[in-house]
């Protein structure tokens, strides 16, 4: 006889999608800082070619985090009026907005 059925999967706990973006531009901080060190260990080494690769990772964590800065702002407003269309019961608008701010959070949009 078979035995007794497994328990159903408990799903995930959902976070909420604004917190995902949060992490970000903190992650970005750390990053520049850490290849920051890299470049000048790499710089007094005289391993000038090793310098200049992390000079540019450098250049690209910079423009993420600005870029990452960027859709925090964007996120924040767009969870105000979120808000004020779910305070107008304007439900299809709400719908909508909430989509844009998971796309962002996804980094899809």
């Amino acid at each position: 006889a078979p035995g007794p059925a497994a328990p159903p999967p408990v799903p995930a706990p959902t976070v909420p999608a604004a917190s995902k973006v949060a992490a970000k531009p903190a992650q970005y901080e750390m990053q520049v800082v850490k290849l920051k060190e890299q470049m000048e260990a790499a710089a007094q080494r005289k391993d000038f070619k090793e310098a200049a690769r992390f000079k540019n990772e450098i250049d690209e964590a910079q423009l993420m985090l600005l870029e990452a800065r960027e859709s925090q702002k964007d996120i924040a407003n767009l969870q105000e009026q979120l808000e004020a269309a779910v305070q107008g019961q304007d439900f299809l608008r709400a719908e909508k907005l909430q989509q844009i701010i998971d796309d962002l959070a996804e980094g899809k949009a």
